[in-house]
């Protein structure tokens, strides 16, 4: 059936005219389409932002599971905050929905475009987030806010939860280790996919914040066994400890070893 062309935006027929009835008009959304932020090259690293919690487990009936999955140090869920350009993403543990501000403070004061006036966040309002809110208002990002649950609005985050949480079932398995486990493994995963390609144009989210090649050198399998022993003391049978290692510091240079005698990994 051919379009009818629309010579008024008010209707013609009698009642209409007399009720003063217009056609709506279809306004264009106000997202910014991820295509187009991805195939721009005035694009800023962090201009554009997704964010969103996940959940590993929630507290319900069945207490057995939410042992299990609780973390050695109480988490349940994490904060996701990744950059549409760039698929670059962090990660932030945590026992509730109380958002981080100091961390996410940190974040934009380190990576804020200052010289981008147009930045936004896209997030679909879940926990506690008024302070939240404002404080990323305050550091110039526009809210793009989306449905709590619209997945489809929020689709780059999505795909990351769903990798993450796919990649850290299958650490924990293959390492043999408690699913307790999942907090320390999160930022390992998280380390590595910013340091591998993404999406049809392959973007390492690494060399694109910061121009270098990534260097796996230094990368060990989540959870394999790992020895410390203390320099200056030869008697080897009384110094050294066993653990697992869980990842790297902020510098890539040291290893976080996770003793099961200690609550937080050691460097």
């Amino acid at each position: 059936i051919p379009k009818l062309p629309i010579k008024s935006p008010l209707d013609k027929c009698s009642s209409c005219l007399k009720a003063k009835i217009h056609k709506a008009v279809k306004l264009r959304s106000e997202f910014h389409s991820i295509d187009d932020i991805r195939n721009d090259p005035e694009v800023r690293f962090c201009q554009h932002l997704f964010i969103d919690w996940g959940f590993i487990v929630g507290k319900s009936k069945n207490e057995e599971r939410f042992k299990r999955l609780q973390s050695f140090d109480g988490e349940t869920c994490y904060l996701a905050v990744e950059c549409v350009k760039s698929y670059h993403a962090f990660v932030y543990p945590s026992d509730s929905k109380q958002h981080p501000l100091l961390w996410l403070q940190f974040l934009l004061l380190k990576l804020t475009p200052w010289d981008r006036g147009d930045r936004t966040f896209r997030f679909d309002g879940d926990g506690d987030c008024e302070d939240f809110m404002k404080l990323l208002q305050g550091f110039g990002y526009r809210l793009e806010t989306t449905g709590g649950d619209n997945s489809s609005a929020n689709s780059i985050i999505e795909r990351f939860h769903r990798t993450a949480k796919t990649n850290i079932l299958s650490c924990i398995i293959a390492c043999g280790w408690n699913m307790k486990a999942w907090a320390l493994c999160l930022p390992h995963l998280c380390r590595l996919w910013n340091l591998l390609p993404h999406g049809k144009l392959n973007i390492v989210p690494y060399t694109f914040a910061t121009g270098l090649i990534p260097n796996f050198a230094p990368f060990r399998i989540f959870g394999c066994p790992v020895v410390m022993v203390k320099t200056g003391n030869n008697n080897i049978d009384n110094n050294f400890r066993v653990g697992r290692f869980v990842g790297f510091d902020s510098s890539t240079k040291k290893f976080l070893v996770k003793i099961p005698s200690q609550r937080k990994p050691l460097e």
